[in-house]
């Protein structure tokens, strides 16, 4: 018969132990850190103050007035002025800068080494070219019409097509907003998996592990224990991310709490499951650690964390769909930036939810094996 009183006992020793270790609790809570730094600061699309060289052929009035428009946006930094286009492409070769502007007609060069940057800068010249060239048409419409009134006659009406786009969900396109919220998967796969892989194994190793199968204790009382302590580690960690990018990054949280916890418990049983395999394959904690690290390179790359899982191959694709992680994003994403709720997002809910119970089912089973 299933003893809750024995899964507690477990617990209480897992916790004790888990925190004697000093290299544990640091193991717990540095790389949660390091990540929000990392991700919340270090990795940004953002492309601002773009190394810019400038070649002014014309020299007249209209370029420096084309210069100064470019000048004055937060995207493009001058940091040279040079006398012909040659000189452009030995700028560009020493990476002193990234872009260059020939003014007689505008050239644009680029550095294509790096062809997101590329087309990003490409995109913001045509964005400015096309509002400076706007301002020109209308400052020339506005003479003329002044021209008409003081003849008396009818000015000039245009009627134009005016596109005026606009971001929902994250206004400002900054990296932050999307890349915070989803360092709660990557942080909860890391340490879960890591720490319930290595917790069984270190039972393989010091010999416990048959002490507690001589025991009353049955399998599942022991798996549940053992993992449970993971369990709510995973969830305080969440509440600590959480916490974090609502008060310091200034994220938003538009939906539910309680939609999100739903979401953290049931992708935590599939890490937890994914960690208990790892304990049946591995002999030691070196062992259960390098499989770990070899499991979360292409979960992490292909859950669509970094990478849009549109622009990859359709075989890879469909092999996203075994991955929680991928759903999981989805909902962490569509809770803190859409606000939505589970009418929109209940087959991510479904698919994390069958991928986790399927994982975890299959793990105890083979766990189980194994001891016996």
């Amino acid at each position: 018969m299933f003893s809750l009183n024995k899964v507690l006992q477990i617990l209480k020793k897992e916790l004790n132990q888990t925190f004697r270790n000093p290299r544990l609790v640091v193991l717990l809570f540095l790389p949660p850190i390091i990540q929000l730094v990392v991700f919340g600061y270090a990795v940004n699309f953002d492309v601002k103050n773009i190394k810019t060289a400038i070649v002014d052929y014309d020299r007249t009035t209209a370029s420096r007035d084309f210069i100064a428009h470019i000048e004055s946006n937060k995207y493009f930094k001058t940091v040279k002025y040079l006398a012909n286009s040659d000189d452009i492409k030995r700028e560009i070769d020493s990476s002193a800068i990234s872009c260059g502007l020939g003014l007689c007609g505008v050239q644009a060069v680029h550095d294509g080494i790096d062809s997101n940057n590329a087309i990003t800068v490409t995109n913001y010249l045509n964005m400015i070219s096309y509002k400076y060239l706007r301002q020109i048409q209308v400052s020339k419409i506005q003479k003329i019409n002044e021209k008409l009134k003081t003849a008396g006659r009818s000015p000039i009406k245009i009627n134009a097509v005016t596109v005026e786009p606009r971001a929902w969900f994250n206004q400002s396109l900054e990296s932050k907003d999307f890349f915070v919220p989803g360092i709660i998967g990557n942080i909860l796969m890391l340490i879960t998996v890591m720490l319930t892989s290595m917790a069984i194994v270190r039972e393989k190793e010091i010999g416990t592990i048959e002490q507690l199968l001589v025991t009353p204790i049955r399998p599942i009382e022991i798996v549940i224990g053992k993992t449970l302590p993971f369990m709510l580690i995973g969830i305080v960690q969440a509440a600590i991310i959480v916490i974090a990018a609502v008060l310091w990054f200034e994220i938003p949280v538009r939906g539910s709490y309680s939609l999100l916890l739903c979401g953290v418990v049931i992708y935590l049983l599939s890490n937890l499951g994914i960690g208990i395999f790892i304990s049946t394959i591995s002999q030691t904690q070196q062992q259960a650690m390098l499989v770990t690290t070899f499991f979360m390179l292409p979960a992490f790359t292909l859950s669509g964390f970094v990478f849009p899982i549109v622009n990859m191959p359709e075989i890879v694709q469909y092999l996203t769909f075994l991955i929680p992680l991928r759903y999981f994003l989805i909902i962490v994403r569509g809770v803190f930036l859409k606000g939505v709720g589970m009418e929109v997002l209940y087959p991510q809910y479904a698919a994390m939810a069958f991928i986790s119970f399927a994982i975890l089912a299959f793990s105890v089973m083979r766990f189980r094996r194994t001891i016996d």
